[in-house]
């Protein structure tokens, strides 16, 4: 079967296209763009969806996160490093059980997720704000003043 779905690389580089582009622009790729594309379009197993999907993400993630630093987006470290502690445990439990689970069992399970997460995004969300965080758009608008003006050129 690879020697099958490597024939079609410019279709590979493709999908990779795609998710690189929503992963970029929107934060997914690998579980919503590559595991689908490689099940659906080149019949590869749900297991094996998922761990080439594993292996893309981590050099697409790490250049996303660099870009949007770049572009001064911040990327707090201390969340993502809080986060990759976490995610590098559950990695170890979820791989274990999804290597004895059947691959039918895991793609149903797959397409809920993807379907409870896409319902829940429907709607907004009514969490309160991290301890710390600012939402620029609440900010109070400062108009800078030049030395020796005495009024905000704002009017207020």
């Amino acid at each position: 079967m690879p020697e099958n779905v490597l024939n079609l690389w410019w279709l590979l580089i493709l999908v990779g296209l795609c998710s690189g582009f929503l992963s970029g622009l929107l934060g997914v790729g690998g579980g919503v763009i590559v595991v689908p594309m490689l099940v659906l379009l080149f019949t590869l197993t749900q297991k094996s969806a998922q761990g080439i999907s594993l292996a893309v993400m981590v050099p697409v993630a790490f250049l996303g996160a660099c870009l949007y630093w770049k572009a001064e987006i911040k990327v707090d470290l201390r969340i993502a490093g809080l986060l990759v502690m976490g995610a590098l445990a559950g990695t170890l439990l979820g791989t274990t059980l999804a290597a004895r689970l059947p691959g039918d069992l895991l793609r149903k399970l797959f397409a809920v997720f993807i379907i409870l997460v896409g319902i829940r995004l429907l709607w907004p969300s009514k969490a309160a704000p991290a301890p710390g965080a600012t939402d620029p758009a609440n900010q109070p608008t400062v108009a800078s003043v030049h030395q020796g003006e005495t009024t905000n050129p704002a009017g207020k």
